[in-house]
């Protein structure tokens, strides 16, 4: 008998025996398979500005190539996982979304940190409605991305997620939209300390000019003590409420200045809250009167909230900010903005088909737009950070979380406690188990 010939190849062991005498069978071959050790995932790439601008320079090169459109897709998605927001293959913005590392950016650099607070994620494209209409109309903005990443450390967090809600029309067609929030942009020092805060959304000249006011103070700031600089921010914010209270005096003025001179001429800046509901800080404050306190991103939502909530009748005594619009400066969106727009395929919901604009029709959107952006802006400007101002007047250091609060709270109307946001029905009966509420854990009672 001959000896047992064994053989190996590629983690496969094949073992046969083989007999000499004739007419012997050989016996079965044993086959044993040993599973390969499965390689590791490769790491995503660190994520650094440095490698933002390198990805960038690739996109750029590929679309001056004539790539397709799926090689630039996946550079865009690429680009905007790098950058931690959608869209930032026009912004061209990078995001911290770690407090620490964004100090140890700012204290390197010697640059103050923006810090945007929202609802859900600006590297998602369902994000809160402000924070869209921020990439669309602020990131996306020649001028204020150019100004952003030359003065500013990036830095992102999410207030709670956002709402989503799908409307399944039972025929195919799906609509997806975000329900209610509000966004802030604050101003920090490279060690973190709130020296302003920016509520609610801007035009582009408006944020930029907001922000430039400020400028020099969060500069200087990083360097002082916390008591030194607790004492600037106040004198700050003292000096910043006369200064728009004279400011809110012309506006009038050029609106009611002939009829009601004597009350122009003494006015204060208006109260921030517009919204007449009783206990707004322990009840769930209806969403439809919320969406009235953001003017650009109401009639977005508008039509989801009437149907949750039809029992709701809002009043609110804000004054006619559209009359003092109309005497104010028009925002503009800006050529890179239109074209953001543009490949969003925005459409016409008067149409059965909701057939994609034309260009006539998205000039005239645009042009809408742009008027209850500048509403939006000055009613801000006055009202909520007029607020701001008043509450970083305090020579006892504000901290950024305690700010937040306040404006969460009290401005936006959305405060923590309220778990359900306002988008429950009040008073109506839905006929639905459990009012259709469907959860993944356990419902704390209230």
């Amino acid at each position: 008998m001959r000896s047992m010939l064994c053989l190996s190849l590629l983690g496969v062991s094949f073992a046969a025996c083989a007999h000499q005498s004739a007419g012997a069978e050989a016996p079965p071959v044993a086959l044993a398979a040993t599973v390969p050790t499965p390689l590791p995932a490769p790491e995503a790439p660190q994520r650094t500005p440095e490698a933002l601008a390198s990805l960038l320079a690739e996109y750029d090169q590929l679309s001056s190539a004539g790539a397709d459109a799926p090689t630039l897709a996946n550079a865009r998605e690429a680009i905007d996982r790098m950058a931690a927001q959608r869209d930032a293959s026009v912004s061209r913005l990078f995001w911290y979304t770690s407090l620490e590392e964004a100090e140890a950016a700012a204290q390197k650099s010697g640059r103050p940190i923006l810090s945007l607070r929202l609802l859900g994620r600006l590297d998602e494209e369902l994000s809160c409605a402000n924070s869209r209409l921020f990439r669309l109309v602020l990131y996306a903005n020649t001028h204020v991305s150019s100004f952003l990443r030359d003065n500013y450390v990036l830095y992102w967090s999410s207030e709670r997620p956002v709402p989503r809600m799908t409307v399944d029309f039972g025929d195919g067609r799906v609509l997806r939209r975000t329900l209610t929030g509000n966004s802030v942009h604050y101003v920090l020092d490279a060690k973190g300390r709130i020296i302003d805060a920016l509520p609610g959304l801007y035009g582009p000249a408006a944020f930029e000019r907001g922000l430039r006011q400020s400028l020099d103070l969060a500069r200087q700031s990083g360097e002082l003590s916390d008591e030194d600089s607790a004492k600037a921010v106040a004198k700050y914010h003292t000096r910043a409420v006369w200064a728009l209270t004279a400011a809110w005096r012309k506006q009038l003025d050029r609106v009611y200045g002939e009829s009601y001179a004597s009350y122009v001429s003494t006015a204060t800046l208006p109260h921030a809250d517009g919204v007449s509901w009783p206990d707004p800080l322990y009840s769930s404050i209806p969403a439809v009167a919320v969406n009235t306190l953001t003017e650009s991103k109401a009639d977005i939502e508008a039509p989801a909230l009437t149907l949750l909530q039809p029992e709701v009748h809002v009043y609110r005594d804000s004054g006619d900010w559209s009359k003092i619009a109309d005497k104010a400066p028009t925002e503009h969106l800006d050529a890179q903005s239109i074209a953001l727009i543009r490949e969003k395929h925005p459409r016409d919901w008067g149409s059965e088909g909701a057939k994609e604009l034309d260009p006539t029709q998205l000039e005239k959107r645009l042009s809408a737009f742009e008027h209850r952006l500048t509403e939006e802006e000055l009613r801000n400007e006055y009202s909520f950070h007029g607020a701001v101002h008043g509450r970083l007047t305090r020579v006892s250091r504000v901290g950024l979380e305690s700010a937040n609060e306040f404006i969460y709270t009290h401005l936006f109307m959305t405060p923590r406690k309220d778990a359900w946001l306002g988008l429950t029905s009040t008073t109506a009966l839905t006929g639905i188990d459990d009012d259709g509420l469907v959860a993944s854990g356990a419902v704390e009672a209230r």
